[in-house]
């Protein structure tokens, strides 16, 4: 008998009609077909291993701001500083024992390679839109940027800065704070801290949502505190 003149082997899912017996067609089909599905649970398995080692292992920060320049070079050393003394006051938001601040530094001037100054004004850009930053820490050159275009708008809120200092300032110098009295960010070197709008789904009070945010500015710019008091 020839190779095609071999009877075929009936199908296993044909010997069950499988409109009028849906279940147990589909029985069959497992347990003919159960590797497939063997196979589908270890690849799963796998996944659902390594995202439940991803969010175990990946950092989550209570806080997170943004250092920026153009022309004012902020070197890590100062971005870390600040980071660390931050770190200390900030409350445990999440609630898992410890504090966690992030700073992310950009450079966006034209120092890096088209690649790498692309991908720092994507990450600025979106950020406007992330309400996880809120605090900002610019160089003069982005602060003038961001002051408002022809139609006055701009990213920047000034009701933290009112809080704490009583007057309606989009953007604060801190060439006075005590963390940069011994550094070059003086005079048109300056650096800038600046605060986003209340996020519109926030209910809490301004002073509610920016209370840590003071707490910040107290540590950064303690002077301005008591000179708005007297």
């Amino acid at each position: 008998m020839s190779k095609k003149d071999k009877p075929q082997k009936e199908r296993y899912d044909d010997l069950i009609d499988k409109k009028k017996h849906p279940f147990r067609w589909f029985s069959q089909v497992v347990w003919y077909r159960s590797w497939i599905f063997i196979v589908g649970g270890v690849i799963l398995a796998s996944i659902l291993s390594v995202l439940v080692f991803q969010s175990l292992t990946t950092e989550r920060y209570d806080m997170r701001f943004i250092m920026a320049y153009y022309d004012s070079v902020i070197t890590t050393p100062y971005a870390v500083t600040i980071e660390g003394e931050i770190q200390t006051i900030y409350p445990d938001v999440d609630g898992n024992g410890k504090t966690v601040v992030g700073v992310d530094l950009l450079n966006l001037g034209d120092s890096v390679s088209v690649e790498v100054n692309e991908a720092y004004w994507k990450k600025m850009l979106a950020s406007f839109s992330d309400d996880t930053y809120v605090m900002y820490i610019l160089d003069k050159r982005l602060m003038e940027l961001y002051s408002g275009n022809e139609n006055g708008e701009t990213p920047f809120d000034p009701t933290c800065i009112r809080l704490y200092t009583g007057e309606q300032k989009l953007f604060l110098s801190l060439e006075d704070s005590p963390y940069f009295k011994d550094s070059n960010y003086k005079g048109d070197a300056a650096l800038y801290i600046a605060f986003r709008p209340k996020p519109s789904s926030v209910k809490a009070d301004d002073e509610v949502f920016y209370k840590d945010y003071l707490d910040i500015l107290r540590l950064l710019l303690p002077d301005l505190e008591a000179k708005a008091e007297g």
